[in-house]
C-alpha cells in the first residue's frame, strides 16, 4: 500500500466512523480538542485536507474507534 492510500483508507475509516456517530462536526471538534473549525473538519474528513497523526489519534479517540493503516507493524 503506498501513502496516497494509507491516508485515503484512514480518511475513509474515519468518515465512516463518523457518518456512524451521529454526532455533530461540533460534537466531534469538542470531545476531540483539535483546534480547528467546523468547515475545516469537514475538509479533513472529506479527504481534501490531510490529517495529520496526532489529529487521526484524537479523532479515532473522539469517534471510540481504532483506525489502521492496512500496514504490519
Amino acid at each position: 500500500m503506498q501513502d496516497g492510500d494509507v491516508a485515503k483508507a484512514l480518511h475513509a475509516q474515519l468518515r465512516a466512523a463518523f457518518d456512524a456517530s451521529g454526532l455533530t462536526m461540533g460534537q466531534v471538534l469538542a470531545l476531540s480538542g483539535l483546534e480547528c473549525d467546523e468547515s475545516s473538519l469537514g475538509r479533513k474528513l472529506n479527504g481534501k485536507q490531510l490529517l495529520r497523526a496526532d489529529e487521526c489519534e484524537a479523532l479515532a479517540a473522539a469517534l471510540r474507534v481504532k483506525i489502521t493503516t492496512g500496514r504490519a507493524a
